[in-house]
């Protein structure tokens, strides 16, 4: 292959990879609640508060 294809290859790869991280990001951040609070109860993505995605980002 020549190296232009095998970059095009790589940056398509890249591209599609970085889609969905951008918007399960968006949404964790624009989308997804606080939670926790007095009565409140916590809300919860895929098992984990939204205070520990961003603590342990």
């Amino acid at each position: 292959m020549r190296r232009i294809t095998i970059n095009a290859l790589v940056d398509i790869g890249c591209l599609i990879t970085c889609i969905p991280s951008l918007v399960s990001g968006l949404v964790l951040f624009l989308v997804y609640p606080e939670g926790g609070g007095r009565g409140s109860g916590w809300v919860l993505f895929l098992g984990i508060a939204k205070n520990q995605w961003l603590t342990n980002a």
